[in-house]
């Protein structure tokens, strides 16, 4: 009986360590807090409170080059705050017309 009990064991060891481990390494996170959107000439620039940094025509564009540059994951849920100027705000506005004037119902 308790031969069954360490092969088992044994097993069940063997099993766990060749499973794939999925996921995102918590080290590699990078949390923001601050968002800071500029827009100079026909650009948007990101800059946040960890160093990451992004920029692009559009503010998409802008998000995508700045997860693709930076060091980690870059994890926006967390983001509290969203600091902009004038002009970028009107880019925002643009942008979202832009992607959902169509999906709003007319009267």
């Amino acid at each position: 009986m308790k031969r069954r009990w360490v092969i088992a064991g044994l097993v069940l060891a063997g099993l766990l360590t060749k499973t794939p481990q999925y996921g995102t390494d918590v080290a590699r996170l990078l949390p923001i807090e601050v968002i800071q959107m500029e827009k100079r000439g026909n650009r948007i620039y990101l800059y946040t409170d960890t160093e990451a940094q992004g920029a692009g025509a559009t503010i998409q564009e802008a998000v995508e080059n700045m997860k693709q540059t930076a060091p980690g994951t870059v994890f926006l849920e967390t983001a509290d705050y969203l600091l902009v100027d004038r002009e970028s705000y009107e880019a925002a506005v643009r942008s979202f017309w832009d992607e959902f004037d169509d999906r709003i119902p007319k009267e």
